[in-house]
């Protein structure tokens, strides 16, 4: 049984009245981390030119393939290796997570870990709706001990109608929030949220924490000295 993030599961670790171990397994396996390949998500890849004439790739994710029995607690890859590209194969850093890429997918947990190796800086755009109607999203995390990932933008209803979503750690340097990117979720809803913003915001669309309260929060860290509501 390949399981070796739970070595030491049991039934009773289980809510419910779980008693097969096989059942068990399965469930244990469906709540482990799973970084995404390339075969897990439909992508796109762009060629760029660096100040000193250097190649570099990025890649957008257009479409995530979901599998309801490992799709909850997802790792996107902050870069992709040795992907095929114009009769080539190229190493490329995640710059954008497209328009409803991952719309109502069963997710759970999300995180962004890896590091790119483009050696010029790539912030990452999140698109519109990209993570809407996730009923189940809990949290979305891209932590600065697991990956240089900042974000340019989270697009308007990015994470919209998200009702049980209450942790969010993401980093900007003159980044946006576009409209609605965060209503209808639970960002607000417990004293231990997790709810961290960091870096510059630069813009802070109309109604984008609407039916969120996150910014009442005194907990609530939304880092920047020109961050602008409209």
């Amino acid at each position: 049984r390949d399981l070796h993030s739970f070595p030491t599961r049991r039934s009773s670790d289980l809510p419910g009245c779980i008693v097969d171990d096989a059942v068990v397994d399965a469930v244990w396996k469906s709540r482990s981390e799973k970084e995404l390949t390339t075969g897990n998500f439909w992508y796109d890849i762009s060629e760029h030119t660096d100040s000193y004439g250097r190649k570099y790739y990025t890649y957008k994710i257009t479409s995530f393939i979901a599998k309801p029995d490992d799709s909850n607690n997802i790792v996107i890859p902050r870069m992709i290796k040795n992907v095929y590209y114009k009769g080539k194969y190229v190493d490329a850093v995640l710059k954008e997570i497209g328009y409803r890429s991952f719309r109502n997918r069963y997710l759970e947990h999300v995180k962004v870990k890896g590091y790119s190796n483009a050696g010029v800086y790539i912030p990452v755009k999140i698109g519109n709706e990209a993570f809407s109607h996730n009923c189940m999203l809990d949290d979305f995390y891209a932590l600065a001990n697991e990956t240089d990932a900042e974000f340019s933008e989270i697009g308007d209803e990015a994470f919209n109608g998200n009702y049980n979503f209450d942790n969010v750690v993401v980093s900007s340097d003159e980044g946006t929030i576009g409209k609605s990117a965060f209503n209808k979720t639970a960002l607000d809803s417990w004293s231990g949220d997790k709810v961290e913003f960091k870096g510059n915001w630069h813009t802070v669309g109309e109604s984008a924490f609407k039916n969120a309260g996150l910014l009442d929060r005194k907990s609530t860290r939304l880092n920047s000295s020109h961050a602008r509501l409209s």
